[in-house]
């Protein structure tokens, strides 16, 4: 058997290529059985059913081979205690729209209370540089700036985090650089967890 079927991701990310592969192999083994009947009366048909068996033969090797390698890295995920680091991802990966929303309200409140402030002093008679000097300069005059500095970072950490989720059944660990979970150990777990609910 070739490593390379092995080393194609889409066999171990996406469950439906498991359920396909499933199907075409049931599907097979009832063809093959009606041109098994179908060989004992005509000859013809014997080397279609020759060819039939071989095909079918290679695609129960195929499954069965990714069969076992999938309930390998599911074994190993475990070993690794994926299970606690799965849900802490999903945990995380439910808080981030909250808080991407938080910090989208956080920048509208703060400009409309800046700009508040330019009103009222304005009124008040106040120069723009000397209300500069009472008040400073408005953070993030443009939502880009506020953007790259608050929300960027938080949806790269939802694309890293939900790329891991999806990186089943291996869950590299390589794929959470970047994240709070990125050096992630087993024996860390429930410390992580203490901290999550103190900080909460």
């Amino acid at each position: 058997m070739s490593n390379s079927i092995l080393d194609k991701k889409s066999y171990y990310k996406s469950l439906e290529t498991s359920d396909a592969l499933k199907a075409i192999v049931s599907k097979l083994e009832k063809l093959t059985s009606v041109i098994d009947n179908l060989s004992k009366t005509d000859e013809r048909f014997s080397e279609l059913l020759a060819n039939f068996e071989s095909s079918l033969a290679s695609l129960i090797e195929i499954k069965n081979t990714l069969n076992n390698v999938a309930e390998s890295d599911k074994k190993q995920a475990k070993d690794r205690g994926m299970d606690v680091l799965t849900n802490l991802v999903t945990k995380r990966l439910f808080e981030i729209p909250s808080k991407i929303e938080s910090e989208r309200f956080k920048f509208r409140v703060e400009k409309d209370r800046y700009h508040h402030k330019v009103d009222e002093l304005t009124k008040q008679g106040f120069k723009e540089y000397e209300i500069t000097q009472i008040i400073g300069t408005e953070p993030y005059k443009n939502e880009h700036d506020f953007y790259l500095k608050f929300i960027q970072p938080l949806e790269s950490e939802q694309d890293a985090l939900t790329a891991f989720k999806k990186d089943f059944p291996r869950y590299n660990q390589e794929l959470l650089v970047g994240t709070e979970f990125e050096n992630w150990q087993p024996d860390n777990s429930c410390q992580l967890e203490s901290e999550e609910a103190i900080a909460a």
